[in-house]
């Protein structure tokens, strides 16, 4: 299973290089750090999907659940809140 998040990191990593301003894919490169216990890089990823686009529910649902997976559940509410 390590394998299949690493891949996708990968593949996340070259959506943000091909397209730096979208959201969806620092979301998505979030999503795949957190799963491999990359916390602080998921917050950070998560960070610039809801910079690119602040009203997006989804960016900050991420944000929520990568503070979350990073030990922070206040912040992670406070995101939560935003979404």
């Amino acid at each position: 299973e390590q394998k299949n998040w690493d891949e996708a990191i990968g593949e996340f990593a070259q959506a943000c290089r091909l397209d730096p301003n979208s959201s969806e894919a620092h979301a998505g490169m979030s999503w795949a750090l957190a799963n491999t216990q990359k916390t602080s890089e998921a917050v950070e990823e998560a960070r610039k999907a809801v910079a690119l686009a602040p009203n997006n529910a989804d960016a900050h649902s991420m944000l929520a659940w990568a503070y979350l997976k990073h030990g922070d559940p206040h912040t992670a509410a406070t995101q939560y809140r935003l979404a």
